[in-house]
């Protein structure tokens, strides 16, 4: 939190839980490390059983009763976790061995049926722990597992032959359907075809070789604009990838929709982003982040003394623990910030303090920070109360 002159400046923050890949939004002068043109690739390293989710329990035939289930011992299969993205876990079952059932936390997630699937067991399956959405892999289809209140619907998709998508394209193929509205064009695979790769003329904006992340539909958002241009790559799995170019004269970047990207807000910034929406209300400017981005960091910058000191940057609010994440900052007249915390507990506010620094009213926060007006001091933030 940070004072200047006569002006008080509060954050409003609705905080959200998710994992964390940092990136920051244009109008803070940095591009995202993910970069564009690369392989959606994840990178499974098998664990220790101690380190296995403790939600996710595997069952098969009890040998002695095939009407009951026992629990699959932890040396009948293989766990690992992606380095990339700390919620997402592969089970790979060694050979011989039928799971017939998964419960995660409690509840079933799936159950073998014989009259379902081709009575075909997994070989393997990943577990997002995030959104408890399981992918179970069979020998020529997968099934999708996702829950819907209190309980899971499993979609099943058969095996589909790739097809490398070019965003040229003008008219439908055996392959897709094409549909044009304004500069918006989706493309829709056909029948047993999927998108394994999406090109723009030679530059490959987006592949993957694990037809777990092949595509069933691809929107372009920008056709015919020479600048600016979006891309969302709607998998089978129902994860998404954005891949954007602000720019003619900057780089395609990706963003895997599937966790949440941390987002550094200007307060000053007066347009919209494909990272948040930018609305003024009369004097109340209000943030929100959109799908799969979330803000960790709101500072200020811009042609008024208060927002920066020898134009270096201010910190308003940050924070590094991805459980504090916020969605939404809200700027009212005067320069007064607000922040709120998600659970509508506690209010942020600040009041005048010494050194030209601020007072919180409430307890810090875990993992925040705030940069006072010489930029180099930090007062805390605030805790939920209980």
């Amino acid at each position: 939190m940070s004072h200047y002159g006569k002006s008080l400046l509060f954050v409003f923050i609705y905080l959200i839980s998710y994992s964390k890949n940092l990136v920051e939004s244009s109008d803070t002068s940095t591009t995202n490390p993910s970069g564009g043109g690369t392989k959606s690739e994840h990178n499974f390293k098998e664990i220790d059983t101690s380190n296995h989710p403790k939600e996710i329990k595997l069952f098969g035939s009890d040998p002695n009763d095939n009407t009951k289930t026992v629990e699959i011992d932890s040396d009948k299969y293989k766990v690992k976790k992606d380095e990339n993205n700390k919620d997402l876990f592969q089970y790979e079952f060694n050979d011989g061995v039928n799971c017939t059932l998964i419960k995660n936390d409690g509840k079933q997630a799936w159950k073998h049926d014989s009259s379902k699937h081709s009575g075909k067991y997994p070989k393997s399956f990943t577990c997002n722990i995030k959104d408890s959405k399981i992918i179970l892999k069979c020998t020529d289809l997968f099934i999708v597992c996702e829950k819907e209140g209190d309980n899971y619907k499993d979609t099943e998709f058969k095996k589909k032959t790739p097809h490398e998508l070019s965003l040229k394209a003008t008219k439908e193929a055996d392959q897709f359907d094409y549909k044009k509205d304004g500069k918006i064009v989706t493309f829709t695979a056909k029948g047993d075809y999927a998108f394994n790769s999406v090109k723009r003329g030679e530059e490959i904006l987006w592949q993957t070789d694990e037809e777990l992340e092949y595509a069933g539909k691809v929107v372009l958002n920008g056709k015919g604009d020479k600048k600016k241009k979006e891309v969302t790559i709607h998998k089978l799995n129902n994860y998404k990838v954005l891949c954007v170019r602000e720019d003619k004269n900057k780089p395609w970047q990706s963003f895997d929709l599937s966790k949440i990207n941390a987002v550094s807000i200007n307060i000053r910034f007066t347009s919209d982003s494909f990272k948040y929406t930018n609305k003024l209300d009369g004097e109340t400017r209000t943030f929100e982040a959109k799908d799969g981005f979330a803000f960790n960091h709101v500072r200020c910058k811009g042609d008024h003394a208060r927002c920066y000191i020898n134009n270096d940057w201010i910190d308003i609010w940050k924070t590094e623990n991805e459980n504090e994440y916020s969605n939404k900052v809200v700027k009212e007249k005067d320069d007064k910030v607000t922040i709120h915390f998600k659970d509508g507990k506690t209010k942020k506010s600040a009041t005048e303090g010494s050194g030209g620094g601020t007072t919180p009213t409430s307890q810090p926060a875990r993992g925040t920070t705030g940069t006072g007006a010489s930029g180099g001091g930090s007062s805390p933030a605030s805790t939920p109360a209980s």
